[in-house]
C-alpha cells in the first residue's frame, strides 16, 4: 500500500516516529525490513546541548568567562556531525525525515535544518513546544511564535517542513492554517509529553508511564477528521 506524504512517495503508510527505534542504523534497517515507509530520526534536542554545556561549565576550572560558549559550540558541532552522518547512511535505506526539538530563542535550529537537508534528509519535522509561562502573553502571541519559527525554517530549506503540534492549542485549525500560510506542508498530531506524577505518600515526583493508552487515540482521530476536512492542503501524520 503506497502513500504520499509531504510530497514524498512512500512504499507504505507507516512512518516510524522519533524514538529509540530511529536512533541508529541497526534499528532503522529493522524498520525498513518490517515495512516502514519512512522514519523520523530521533530528535536533535537543543536543550540537551545547552544543559550538557552548562553542566560541564559548572565543573570546569577554566579561568575564561566564555568557556561555556566554547563548550556549547564544541558539543553542538559534535552532536550535529554524528546526526548528519546518520542521515547520510539512513537515506540509502528509506526516506528520512530529520526532527528538531526547538526550544531556544536563537537561530541555531535554522542552521540545523539547512545542514540536515544538505546531508540528504527528505523532509524536516519541527517539534515545537513553547511553555506559556508569561501571564501577559495572549494566545495569539504564543501561536504566532510557532509560525515565526516554522516559517523561518521553511524559507531556509528546499525540502518540505512539517510541524509536530502540541495538544493544548486553543484552535488547532487556525494554527494549522497559519502554519500552512508560512510554508509548512504537514502537521503531526500530536506531541506527547512524558508527564510526571506526584506520589502523595512520599511527597515526591515519580515518572509516568512512557507508553500510550488506547484512550489517547480519540483526540487524535477527532483532530485528524477536523483537519482533513478543513485543511485539505496539509498532509497529516
Amino acid at each position: 500500500m503506497k502513500a504520499s506524504y509531504l510530497g514524498l512517495e512512500l512504499s507504505g503508510p507507516v512512518i516510524v516516529s522519533s524514538s529509540p527505534y530511529t536512533s541508529d542504523m541497526r534499528q532503522i534497517e529493522l524498520c525498513a525490513r518490517h515495512g516502514a515507509g519512512a522514519v523520523v530520526l530521533k530528535s536533535i534536542f537543543e536543550e540537551q546541548i545547552l544543559q550538557h554545556a552548562a553542566a560541564l561549565s559548572d565543573v570546569s576550572d577554566s579561568v575564561y568567562g566564555d568557556a561555556e560558549f566554547y563548550l556549547f559550540r564544541y558539543l553542538g558541532d559534535d552532536y550535529k556531525s554524528r546526526f548528519l552522518h546518520l542521515i547520510g547512511e539512513a537515506k540509502e535505506v528509506l526516506p528520512v525525515i530529520a526532527s528538531i526539538n526547538c526550544v531556544a530563542g536563537s537561530d541555531e535550529w535554522i542552521d540545523y535544518a539547512q545542514q540536515m537537508a544538505g546531508a540528504g534528509a527528505s523532509a524536516i519535522e519541527l517539534n515545537i513546544f513553547l511553555q506559556p509561562t508569561d501571564r501577559h502573553a495572549s494566545t495569539q502571541e504564543i501561536e504566532h511564535a510557532y509560525t515565526q519559527i516554522a516559517g523561518r525554517v521553511a524559507h531556509a530549506v528546499q525540502v518540505p517542513v512539517s510541524v509536530k503540534m502540541p495538544m493544548r492549542l486553543t484552535n488547532v485549525l487556525a494554527a494549522g492554517d497559519a502554519l500552512h500560510g508560512c510554508g509548512v506542508r504537514g502537521l503531526v498530531l500530536f506531541n506527547r509529553f512524558f508527564e510526571p506524577d506526584v506520589d502523595i505518600e512520599r511527597m515526591d515526583f515519580v515518572e509516568s508511564s512512557p507508553y500510550s493508552d488506547a484512550s489517547e487515540i480519540r483526540n487524535v482521530l477527532r483532530t485528524t477528521a477536523l483537519c482533513s476536512a478543513e485543511l485539505p492542503q496539509l498532509d497529516l501524520s
